[in-house]
């Protein structure tokens, strides 16, 4: 064997080594999976089922949708993945019985803020314009191959458009030419999950606050702690749904400043934990206000003073004398106020204060106070001459 001959054959091998390597396939067929997420393929209204699968024999699981209706009525998206413009993303699907007024498979490519980029493929298995079944028999098994001509990190999202009847469509045995780019932190013991998701919100102190997961996964308890300051009081009768999707925190007005609230997923059976949400807080401080009223003589006009803190103005004021309801808006830190002449003793209350950036103040902290009489001057005696 020559020395060039040998050169070549090394080259070769190298060469094929490489192409092997670059050619990574994820691969989903959900029979390793036991909890809601099997791979970290995200899914939301659907079930991984051992009835009517796709394949037998040693592969008895498929992933089917549990909503009749809506646009979509269920969906899974996989891993991030690093795709480099050749390979294919293929797969299995079908419906689990031929009813229905409509039933429709799109695969939308979604980039890593989970916007749709375009839609890879459409898939229908029953026409609502004409009842047709436009790709045959819809619980025929169809094996599906998408070329990928696109390069960068994405997502495949597949949704599902139903209508009436009660059919579902299933899914079995994925296969993604590309490399699994999604966060290597969160290690669930079947794969590799997205990125933990932040939420980044601005309310007032004292605000009485829902918070709502942005990705609600379907199956999944969740638990919600502060991890960047107490802020206020998170509320435990509060739940939507049986999952604790959303909470509702009472913030405290004393509350000005950032904080951090964390909703972290706990998945049973095991109760494995793997994703969570951050929400970054900013919370508005509340406006405050002082009041100060004179004591004047009977027939001479009363003058309250305010002094507000807390917040930048203008201010806005609404108190009462008992009779009338007064909203006035004021531009000075310490302002004054004609209240007119009273013929008794009149109590004056602040209702409510808004400050500049829109927050109220304490309602259980607002001042009222009484606009007092100085006493008739006693006299005495007159006497004449």
């Amino acid at each position: 064997m020559s020395i060039m001959y040998k050169y070549l054959l090394i080259f070769i091998l190298l060469v094929s080594q490489l192409s092997a390597q670059s050619n990574t396939t994820i691969v989903q067929n959900f029979n390793q999976s036991v909890n809601q997420i099997g791979d970290c393929w995200q899914w939301e209204n659907m079930t991984i089922t051992t009835k009517n699968t796709i394949f037998q024999n040693n592969q008895k699981k498929a992933i089917i949708g549990t909503n009749v209706n809506g646009f979509p009525a269920y969906h899974f998206t996989s891993p991030l993945v690093t795709f480099n413009g050749s390979g294919n993303i293929s797969f299995w699907h079908k419906l689990n019985a031929d009813n229905g007024f409509h039933r429709e498979l799109r695969l939308v490519l979604l980039d890593q803020s989970e916007n749709v980029v375009q839609v890879l493929h459409n898939h229908v298995y029953i026409d609502s314009a004409n009842g047709s079944r436009p790709n045959g028999n819809p619980t025929t098994n169809y094996n599906t191959t998408i070329p990928v001509t696109f390069t960068g990190n994405y997502y495949i999202k597949f949704e599902v458009i139903s209508k009436g009847g009660s059919s579902f469509a299933m899914f079995d045995n994925m296969e993604i030419d590309g490399i699994d780019a999604s966060d290597g932190t969160n290690e669930n013991g079947y794969g590799y999950c997205r990125g933990d998701d932040v939420v980044y919100d601005t309310l007032c102190a004292g605000s009485y606050y829902q918070h709502d997961l942005p990705y609600p996964i379907s199956g999944s308890d969740w638990t919600w702690t502060f991890t960047r300051g107490m802020g206020g009081s998170i509320d435990t009768t509060f739940v939507s749904g049986p999952q604790d999707t959303s909470v509702k925190v009472q913030w405290y007005f004393t509350a000005a400043g950032d904080y951090t609230l964390e909703a972290t997923e706990i998945r049973p059976p095991y109760n494995t934990t793997t994703y969570s949400v951050d929400f970054l807080i900013h919370v508005l401080p509340p406006p405050t206000v002082t009041m100060t009223i004179d004591t004047v003589c009977l027939g001479d006009q009363h003058s309250v003073g305010f002094e507000f803190g807390g917040t930048l103005g203008p201010w806005q004021v609404t108190y009462t004398d008992g009779d009338s309801i007064y909203t006035e808006t004021f531009t000075n830190q310490v302002s004054l106020v004609n209240m007119g002449a009273y013929s008794s003793a009149t109590n004056i209350e602040v209702l409510s204060v808004i400050g500049a950036n829109g927050c109220p103040g304490d309602t259980t902290a607002l001042p009222s106070g009484t606009a007092g009489l100085l006493p008739d001057p006693i006299t005495g005696a007159i006497w004449h001459n």
